[in-house]
């Protein structure tokens, strides 16, 4: 009986000895190979050696060397091995090419492609020289070469091709620098142009099936012809294989080639093309011969203007590619396929491939029509009116009774607060909500302004293998579709661009981007694709071009984020819920067993207007209450048990507003090699320029100011990505803020940087339902779970019940029944109905507009801006101009008054900073506007003199964490009203600039400083 040890033995020994037989699709026993020396060999000269004895050091050197080579032959020999190919033949196509067909002819190129393989093979000895992906995976289906080994033959391969191509482009770099008319210029399909050197393009009169069909024979001829000679039932090759191997590819070019370069085979072509795409080619190496990469699937995508849609071959290509090259292979063997079954899978992966890759950002709903009158005149749209603040507080106050209970009261009136209400309501639920300060005062207000997944965070999920931080990317992708479609005035698709300082970064980047889009899959937005240094410096003029290598260009959100904000709480309160802005809790109401059943409420405004009565506090009962307030989570939570432990890790994210010429006004910049590795981006946003953020542990404040050492880390980082002469300062700043991240504590993280941006839903013994963390994109999911959780935990009822039409259309078309499970994703928030491209035109037909201004009022309200202006005119229509806040700005008189009636604003701030985004873009502009915004407040609201000098006061102390400098902090309405605000004070006034920006966009009505008013982006 064998022992165990022996058993084992003999299967090891098997194991390699299959391993040994299927090391390539040569047949080993037949070629001649150089023996290698054997355990006798060494045991015979150890005695006899005269060497002295090497040390520890020296061993264990030669141990790793060792080691290198028993793990790495393969891998090396087919990378060398397709190296050797790639020089020969890519090699001999360049010199043929550059010297216009004096130094060789298209025989010529046939035998250096022959040479090549037969020297690839002879250099690859140890593997027998797939030298190609389709063969070592031919090998593993029919031949039983190990399944583990695949991969590292296929990146061996491609990466030797890429090697290969390199150094044939740095031997010949000068070369092509001439034929191609200049340094730097690199195209596809020109008589001067050189990108076939690297890859195949076909014939010009080459259809699509005829590309597929030259490729397909070719292969299948060269597998027919490889297996025949090494079939020992035939006359076999033996060790004469690379030489037969060499008059196979002769032949096949010679006879075969002419019409598409006869790539057979995915390394030889991929690899080289990657290369080539990398050096700054173009988009055009994937397009070319319409998408003849992608070869078996018809693809008629062409947009001169949007370089990325060429991209959209990439994947299905690669796809198409291999499965071709695979399948053409089998086809001439004991197992044939078939075309129509090569034809079938390649088309059918590459279809689904293409549906994953194809993105679009065609959110087009169709947009509610406007009716007209027998005169052809706009006939506006009658919304249904908001209950005003008062009648909400006054339905709040009722409900101070077990009789008279919510099933929920939220605290907080940020993106989570509200984004839970309108959940909530749209599920049947009786709600409300209240804010102590605004609806978006906090962190809500202060974001960088994306809608994103995260990239930054995907590489972090990559190289820590955390999967989920992974969860999280793919489900703010896919929540960054929904944004978009919910919200199409206040949010838009925006290209950012990646600067590559580096050449590794192009492939490291460009990995990462498509990445990104492969998460996205049919939920993203266009894909991303690169941009040679010439072109990324026609997309973005004001890059350094110093260190420049080209560009990647990837897809992410951006919006108007307290615009978004408030649309979500005004569309909550057109479905029902109880909305209060300036209501404070100050306790937790518990029952007899410890419960939460709601909350102390005080009312802000009444204290501030010197009503007692109105400011004593009252009881609201509810259900169940669900904490929502960001930063400070942990003070409702210590509410409710003051012996709880910190929740939420605040992180603050500075930011700072720039002019608009610093950014093109369709893209954005993200700079990922900052200083201390965070990123910053650089943005255009409602006509300027954005810049941030940080990520700084902080306390939490409620106007939290960016601080000294984060703003010129800002404008550092922005400095070092631009021209010399740019010369930014602290006097290009127009406003500063600082948003406060409500990060969920991880106790392990030394760093907020490193945390996930995850949120957690989490319920006290005593009731309280708490959701924190998370991010902008998305609150909607948060929403959604906090809801689930909530009538888990408090044993709600969802109702069907009937809702309004908030559209416009007054025909009720939009009138629909609640449902028990969310519909968030499909329910449109309030202005988007009726949006579409022509609404500023409109505006301005009806009521004479400027164009800025009609835009801005679309772009902001969406069909809403209707009411804007009928607010702003009044009965009178459009007898006279519009009275803008800022002569520099598109914000109008209108937007005060609407703000008031519809969307609940009630002090100055909440209209400069959270109703117009005013004080974001130029604080200087906004105290400016502060006069005229009070006195309009004054005559809405009945204000006292008493209540507008607060206002003055509370809103000049609020511009001080917007960048207001110190020194008119003390600065009286009276000063304001003559202009002493644009002086350059004694805090601004080492700056070398000789014009303040801010200043000098207030001077634009006098025409002193902008000539040109440039109408502002989108969002």
């Amino acid at each position: 009986m064998r022992s165990p040890f022996a058993r084992s033995t003999e299967k090891k020994e098997k194991h390699r000895e299959m391993d040994s037989q299927s090391e390539s699709s040569i047949d080993k026993s037949t070629y001649h190979r150089k023996p290698e020396m054997g355990a006798d060999a060494h045991t015979e000269h150890a005695g006899a050696s005269s060497e002295p004895s090497v040390t520890h050091e020296e061993h264990r050197n030669e141990l790793w060397w060792s080691k290198v080579r028993e793990y790495g032959q393969e891998f090396f020999s087919e990378f060398f091995g397709t190296m050797v190919l790639i020089l020969f033949g890519d090699g001999v196509v360049a010199q043929v090419v550059l010297s216009n067909g004096t130094k060789g002819d298209y025989q010529s190129i046939s035998w250096g492609w022959g040479l090549g393989v037969m020297l690839g093979i002879y250099v690859a000895g140890k593997t027998g020289g797939h030298l190609n992906p389709a063969v070592t995976l031919s090998n593993c289906i029919y031949r039983g070469h190990p399944w583990r080994k695949f991969p590292v033959y296929a990146l061996a391969q491609i990466l030797g091709a890429m090697a290969g191509a390199f150094i044939v482009y740095g031997n010949y770099r000068f070369a092509i620098d001439q034929f191609e008319g200049g340094s730097g210029i690199r195209t596809v399909g020109l008589e001067t142009s050189t990108a076939g050197i690297f890859c195949t393009y076909p014939a010009d009169f080459m259809d699509t099936t005829a590309q597929w069909w030259s490729e397909f024979l070719s292969s299948a001829i060269l597998q027919f012809i490889v297996y025949a000679l090494i079939d020992k039932n035939s006359m076999a090759a033996g060790p004469l294989f690379p030489l037969a191997m060499f008059f196979v590819i002769f032949g096949i070019g010679a006879c075969f080639g002419w019409q598409t370069g006869y790539a057979i085979n995915l390394a030889r072509d991929f690899g080289p093309r990657l290369v080539s795409y990398i050096l700054g080619y173009g988009h055009e190496v994937w397009s070319a011969g319409n998408y003849y990469f992608w070869l078996t699937l018809a693809v008629a995508v062409q947009n001169d203007s949007y370089p990325s849609q060429a991209d959209l071959a990439f994947w299905p290509a690669l796809f198409a590619r291999l499965t071709t090259d695979i399948m053409a292979r089998f086809a001439g063997l004991r197992k044939p396929l078939g075309v129509a079954a090569v034809a079938a899978v390649a088309t059918t992966g590459g279809a689904i491939a293409f549906s994953s890759f194809s993105h679009k950002t065609n959110f087009d709903t169709p947009a509610v029509e406007l009716k007209r009158d027998a005169k052809g005149v706009i006939i506006p749209p009658q919304f249904p009116s908001l209950k005003s603040r008062a009648d909400q507080l006054a339905d709040l106050r009722r409900h101070s009774s077990d009789s008279e209970e919510y099933d929920l009261l939220i605290i907080g009136g940020g993106a989570t607060g509200t984004g839970i209400a309108l959940d909530a309501a749209t599920r049947g639920l009786n709600v409300a909500l209240v804010e102590r300060d605004d609806f978006s005062s906090g962190t809500s207000s202060k974001s960088t302004k994306l809608v994103h997944g995260g990239v930054r965070y995907l590489e972090k999920a990559f190289w820590n293998l955390d999967y989920p931080q992974l969860q999280l990317v793919m489900e703010a992708l896919r929540e960054r579709k929904t944004f978009l479609e919910i919200a199409p005035h206040l949010s838009v698709s925006l290209p950012i661009l990646l600067p590559l300082q580096r050449w590794w970064q192009a492939p490291y980047f460009w990995a990462g981007t498509k990445a990104y889009d492969l998460l996205a899959g049919s939920q993203g937005l266009e894909s991303s694709y690169y941009l040679s240094k010439s072109k990324a410096l026609e997309a973005f003029p004001l890059l350094k071009k110093d260190t420049l290598k080209g560009a990647l260009v990837y897809y992410d959100g951006q919006h108007n984020d307290s615009r978004m904000n408030v649309s979500i709480a005004m569309t909550a309160a057109m479905y029902g819920v109880t909305m209060v802005n300036h209501a404070e809790v100050t306790q937790l109401e518990k029952d007899a067993e410890g419960k939460i059943r709601g909350a102390r409420i005080r009312d802000v405004i009444s204290s501030v207007n010197g009503d007692a009565e109105g400011a004593r506090e009252f009881t609201v009962r509810a259900k169940g209450v669900i904490n929502a307030t960001g930063p400070f989570t942990d003070a409702i939570e210590r509410m409710d048990d003051p012996s709880r432990k910190a929740l939420v890790a605040p992180s603050s994210g500075a930011h700072i507003m720039l002019p608009a010429h610093l950014s093109p006004k369709g893209m954005g910049i993200l700079d990922a090699a900052t200083s201390d590795g965070r990123v910053v981006f650089v943005l255009p946003w409602q006509g300027l320029t954005v810049a941030g953020t940080t990520d700084n542990p902080c306390a939490v404040e409620r106007e939290p100011v960016a601080q000294q050492d984060e703003v010129d880390f800002i404008l550092k980082e922005v400095s070092k990505l631009l021209t010399p002469g740019t010369n930014l300062t602290r006097s290009d700043i127009l406003a500063t803020w600082s948003g406060i991240r409500p990060l969920v504590k991880d106790p392990n993280a030394k760093n907020t940087e490193s945390l996930v941006r995850s949120h957690l839903v989490t319920v006290s013994d005593s009731g309280l339902l708490t959701c924190a963390g998370g991010k902008w994109t998305t609150y909607r999911q948060m929403a959604e779970d906090a809801v689930d959780e909530a009538i888990n935990t408090f044993k709600l009822s969802p109702q069907t019940m009937s809702m309004p039409d908030i559209s416009g259309a007054g025909d009720g078309q939009f009138k629909w029944t609640t449902s028990t499970a969310c519909t968030t994703r499909q329910i449109r928030l309030a202005g988007a109905h009726g949006f579409s491209n022509k609404l500023p035109a409109q505006l301005s037909e009806s009521y004479g507009f400027d164009a800025d201004v009609a835009h801005h009022l679309a772009t902001n309200y969406g069909d809403r801006a209707w009411d804007v202006a009928a607010a702003e005119f009044g009965s009178s229509g459009s007898a006279r101009p519009a009275n803008r806040l800022a002569a520099a700005y598109p914000f109008i008189d209108g937007e005060i008054r609407y703000g008031i009636r519809q969307e609940a604003a009630q002090t100055a701030s909440d209209i400069i900073a959270r109703r117009t985004r005013l004080a974001f873009l130029d604080v200087n502009a906004a105290l400016g506007s502060l006069p005229k915004v009070i006195d309009v407040m004054a005559d809405e609201l009945k204000w006292s003199d008493a209540r507008k000098k607060h206002e003055w006061t509370e809103s000049v102390h609020f511009l001080k964490s917007m960048g207001l400098s110190s020194d008119k902090l003390s600065i009286t309405r009276e000063e304001v009203i003559k202009g002493l605000h644009n002086k350059v004070t004694s805090e601004e006034k080492y700056a070398p600039s000789s014009v303040r920006a801010g200043s000098a966009l207030q001077e634009l009505s006098t025409g002193t400083v902008l000539a040109k008013k440039e109408t502002p982006n989108q969002v």
